[in-house]
């Protein structure tokens, strides 16, 4: 894939703001004002959940409790909920936005080092090429979260929702993870990330780590048509 340094800038179309009136290649053709209430709660509607698995840190061990079984006295662990409309999911800075077995999104880790700021423009210079490619193909991330002190970064599409069965598959859960691999292996992905705990875009927290987050959209994308656009990019069709 071929990814022009100097491509002029080009108007936004279907964005959810007025501003910047142009997309501009340092910035990956993402929009740099931060998340709002309203974007939040969009996003927690589009999820479909009423309460979510969060981790207050990344000792994700914590994510989980003991209970002892009243019957047979034996002891299981069982995953710390938040109702999506508590204070205290605010308290989680990562958080499961998928399960094994359902999926209204997908998200790509990006363990690609930039600059420190927080900001698109602060992007490892690789990734900020894909995406911007992603971005005037119109299927760029509609959200984006960035580390403040390293640029490195994790992108939110929103997808119509996948599900699968008590065995964990489906022909869709299938195609979303073809999906998710192509995609990472695009933008240089970590492919050790395991697609379960994320950065929460819901953290309200102070902690100096914690990733900025910017949303650009709320379009729904189809997953087969996503994934041969993304194939044609990669020059695999």
């Amino acid at each position: 894939m071929i990814i022009p340094n100097n491509a002029p800038a080009i108007p936004i179309a279907g964005s959810r703001v007025n501003t910047p009136s142009r997309l501009r290649p340092d910035c990956a053709g993402l929009d740099d004002t931060p998340a709002s209430s309203l974007d939040r709660d969009k996003l927690l509607a589009h999820l479909g959940r009423t309460a979510l698995h969060g981790s207050i840190s990344r000792n994700f061990k914590g994510a989980y409790r003991l209970v002892v079984d009243k019957e047979t006295g034996e002891k299981r662990s069982v995953p710390n909920l938040y109702r999506i409309d508590s204070d205290k999911l605010g308290r989680c800075e990562y958080v499961m936005l998928t399960s094994k077995q359902y999926a209204s999104v997908m998200v790509i880790d990006v363990d690609q080092i930039g600059k420190a700021g927080g900001h698109p423009e602060n992007l490892n210079s690789y990734v900020k090429g894909v995406i911007w490619a992603l971005v005037q193909h119109g299927i760029g991330p509609a959200w984006a979260g960035i580390n403040p002190i390293s640029g490195k970064a994790q992108f939110i599409w929103l997808i119509d929702p996948v599900y699968a069965g008590k065995n964990h598959t489906s022909r869709n859960m299938e195609l979303l993870k073809a999906t998710s691999h192509e995609l990472g292996e695009l933008l240089d992905h970590d492919p050790h990330f395991a697609h379960r705990f994320s950065r929460s875009p819901f953290y309200t927290g102070k902690s100096p780590e914690a990733y900025r987050w910017y949303c650009q959209h709320d379009r729904v994308i189809r997953l087969q048509d996503f994934l041969r656009q993304v194939r044609e990019m990669a020059g695999q069709s």
